[in-house]
């Protein structure tokens, strides 16, 4: 056995244990304090375990104190100064059974057998150690409550979201991999499909997720407790198992997250280290679960009453303002990342013409399946609004102009392929659309963007309209 906690977890008797953990500093007074009480000490010397602490206390009681580093038993909580592990017991038994495990020398186990005084008064060495532990949980407790602070998330959305609350994980736990899956991404960032995760790791740039067999995502949520994964590359839970393994893994943590009935997602959390998590951080995990789950669902209420004011009602596309407040954030991501953007600008043909021959009702509908479209026409991560009256603009994510140029081609085919209803006969029309595309190259900001698409889509309609043109920096297509 490689460490003294796991043992001691692993045990028939840990019931009889109290356990916490304690940073260097900490548990240096402690054991201090410990050795300047009136009774009787042993210490076991642990020349092959450095930093290891074997101790065999006698007053009127007897107490055996373990403690272990953090590189012999680590902790899921990074929030302690070098950690270590604290273990004692007062239950004879289990003293005995334990100095046997580890051959503990005759003259320290000859203490158990010499008589005890009177066990009426409580000992000063539990009065010390029982402190430690209330203190140590208590502190655990307090930065758990503010990693949990809700600071200003419910303004947040897409990526500054997740980030957000990867923020949190990393501010009390700092794992060496996180993944939150959303079972409804695109409520908090617009275009994100199901199936879409978060990551955040140390191998970036590689598409590698740790995907859970279909058996275990609801069991998970049924057991509403976090659930300590030990061997990742072995569990049942994890299908991917082989290719987690290249990653280094050796323990984790799933974490529901849920709320009155609601399933928001799934926190995954992995180590490169086999943690061996005690009673106190499991409980801590609940209670940073549960606030997680808390701020998911709040947020997500926030975001779906916010994005109502910003549907346009007839299309269901997304309003003019809400473009713009998008066209900055993905402006402003694409130049953080060095990707590449592309911005379309689209206006039906002759949309008054068709209104003033079939009216406007006709005209309505007629924009209403335009947009649905555009819409089926591009990517879920694509991001598609009116723009106002009959135009629209769609933000292409990591696309150049070039690649942007076939998408608006491939939609004005796929407009003028389709007929309109016109009126209750059911007669039918056609439509044709003009459109402008531009990319971030050399853009300064956003309105960069716009202006250039403008006038691409201003070339088109001065010559024949139903056309697409391309405009960069400098360059016209």
């Amino acid at each position: 056995m490689d460490s003294f906690l796991r043992y001691i977890q692993e045990s028939q008797s840990v019931e009889n244990w109290q356990l916490f953990r304690l940073s260097a500093h900490e548990l240096t007074h402690l054991l201090s304090a410990l050795r300047q009480q009136p009774c009787t000490l042993s210490e076991i010397k642990l020349t092959s375990r450095p930093g290891s602490h074997l101790l065999l206390f006698k007053d009127h009681e007897t107490v055996l104190v373990v403690t272990e580093p953090s590189t012999a038993s680590p902790s899921p909580f990074r929030c302690y100064q070098n950690p270590n592990s604290v273990a004692y017991t007062t239950d004879i038994k289990t003293i005995s059974m334990f100095l046997s495990a580890w051959s503990a020398p005759g003259d320290v186990a000859d203490i158990l057998h010499t008589s005890q005084a009177n066990q009426k008064d409580v000992s000063p060495l539990l009065i010390l150690l029982d402190g430690a532990r209330h203190q140590a949980n208590l502190e655990l407790e307090c930065q758990t409550h503010q990693a949990l602070q809700i600071e200003n998330a419910l303004e947040q959305d897409g990526e500054t979201l997740f980030e957000f609350f990867g923020g949190k994980v990393r501010k009390l736990l700092n794992p060496d991999y996180i993944e939150i899956q959303a079972e409804n991404p695109s409520d908090y960032w617009t275009g994100r499909s199901n199936g879409w995760v978060w990551r955040h790791s140390p191998y970036s740039g590689q598409l590698l997720s740790v995907i859970l067999s279909p058996r275990s995502t609801p069991l998970i949520y049924r057991r509403e407790t976090p659930f300590f994964v030990e061997d990742p590359t072995s569990s049942k839970e994890i299908m991917n198992g082989a290719l987690v393994s290249l990653m280094n893994f050796k323990s984790g943590f799933l974490l529901p997250l849920s709320f009155q009935g609601n399933r928001l997602g799934i926190l995954k959390l992995f180590y490169t280290e086999n943690l061996v998590p005690i009673e106190r951080d499991y409980q801590a995990l609940e209670q940073f679960r549960l606030g997680m789950a808390l701020l998911l669902y709040h947020t997500r209420l926030h975001l779906r009453a916010q994005r109502l004011a910003t549907i346009d009602g007839l299309t269901n596309l997304f309003n003019h303002w809400f473009f713009r407040d998008q066209l900055r954030k993905e402006f402003q991501r694409a130049r953080r990342y060095r990707k590449k953007m592309s911005l379309i600008m689209i206006d039906i043909d002759d949309f008054k013409l068709f209104n003033d021959t079939y009216g406007h009702l006709a005209g309505d509908k007629a924009l209403s399946e335009v947009a649905a479209t555009i819409r089926k026409s591009v990517r879920d991560i694509d991001f598609v609004a009116r723009y106002g009256g009959e135009e629209f603009a769609l933000i292409l994510p990591e696309i150049n102009a070039k690649n942007g140029l076939i998408v608006a081609e491939k939609i004005r085919k796929a407009v003028e392929a389709r007929t309109y209803a016109t009126d209750e006969t059911q007669s039918k029309g056609t439509m044709t659309i003009s459109c402008g595309v531009t990319d971030n190259s050399d853009a300064k900001g956003p309105d960069d963007l716009i202006e250039r698409a403008d006038r691409a889509l201003y070339w088109v309609k001065k010559h024949g309209r139903n056309l697409v043109r391309v405009e960069t920096m400098g360059q016209e297509e």
